[in-house]
């Protein structure tokens, strides 16, 4: 009796699990729905890191369509919906941003670009977007180079486009090539720069200019040069005329010492006028002084010579030569007298 009633128990229990399940499952509906693959979503964002000759462009896949693009890219030329150059690549793409820069670029061009994605229904294309390539100032024109004194000049030019100032660079080894090359002369707006304390005698100035602006220098730069003297002729000249002296001297010859003369004071005024270290106020007025005193001592010396004068004290020899000519002078025979 007891094996038949847990048998009826465990037939019932069964019998629950079986339908309970059953009618619960009958108020369920199971919907499965299947969605269309479709293009993907594509937008262009604003360009980033934009220079005057490059620019980083932006897109984005915001939905795939269901199909993970295989090809993402951009399209983009120089006027509105005229694209003549392209770029892309190929993967599994899904939701996210992807970019590519541009290079070779002209400052006050304007860029236009299009983000494209492709599935395997087909192409979505990004409305069009645009930026500037830094507007980069042209380089100045008309850089000129004008002496206005013994160690001065002045640089005048005329501002580039789009510049706000003007940087010069000046070097004694020829022309700087950037920036920062050699030394500055002048950072400013003006058009003129006037520079002083110079050795225009024998040293040669080279100088560059560049224009800038709030997005930076000019790729060109403009350039002028004054070439100074040569010291190894200045040298040279200064040993000729020292020379000369020495044989005019040696010699007692009077046509060296009057050729000393003019020689002297000419490189007495040029000396003079040449760039003296700072500090050095009196030394050219001294170095002129002495040439002239130099020069006198030649002239003094030519006129002795074409006066008869000795430069020398007489000797015995030399009187009693002049005693021997006054007696041969008195004693010579005389022309007659003729007499009407």
């Amino acid at each position: 009796m007891k094996n038949i009633k847990s048998t009826i128990l465990g037939a019932f229990i069964a019998a629950l699990l079986l339908v309970v399940p059953l009618w619960v499952l009958a108020d369920v509906t199971i919907t499965i729905t299947i969605l269309p693959m479709v293009t993907p979503t594509v937008i262009a964002n604003p360009a980033t890191n934009i220079t005057h000759i490059s620019g980083t462009l932006q897109g984005e896949i915001t939905k795939t369509g269901n199909n993970d693009p295989s090809v993402r890219g951009f399209v983009w030329g120089f006027s509105m919906g005229n694209y003549t150059q392209s770029w892309n690549e190929t993967g599994s793409f899904g939701v996210g941003t992807f970019s590519y820069t541009v290079t070779n670029l002209t400052t006050g061009i304007q860029v236009f670009y299009v983000a494209f994605a492709i599935n395997t229904i087909g192409r979505t294309n990004s409305t069009e977007m645009s930026f500037w390539p830094l507007m980069l100032p042209l380089a100045p024109t008309d850089f000129t180079i004008t002496q206005t004194g013994a160690s001065s000049i002045n640089l005048t030019w005329v501002k580039g486009v789009e510049a706000n100032a003007t940087i010069i660079r000046g070097s004694s080894n020829g022309y700087p090539t950037s920036e920062t090359d050699g030394y500055l002369v002048y950072n400013g707006t003006d058009i003129i720069a006037t520079v002083e304390g110079l050795d225009l005698d024998t040293t040669s100035y080279y100088y560059s200019a560049w224009s800038w602006n709030s997005y930076g220098y000019s790729v060109d730069y403009a350039t002028t040069s004054l070439e100074g003297g040569n010291p190894q002729m200045v040298i040279g000249i200064i040993l000729i005329v020292i020379v000369l002296t020495v044989v005019a001297y040696v010699l007692k010859n009077p046509i060296i010492h009057m050729i000393c003369v003019p020689a002297w004071l000419v490189l007495g005024v040029f000396l003079w006028n040449s760039t003296w270290p700072s500090g050095n106020t009196y030394l050219p007025t001294a170095v002129l002084a002495l040439t002239i005193l130099v020069a006198i001592a030649h002239l003094a010396m030519t006129i002795r010579h074409y006066l008869g004068l000795r430069t020398t004290p007489l000797t015995h020899a030399d009187i009693q030569g002049a005693y021997k000519k006054q007696i041969r002078d008195l004693t010579a025979p005389k022309d007659k007298d003729f007499w009407p």
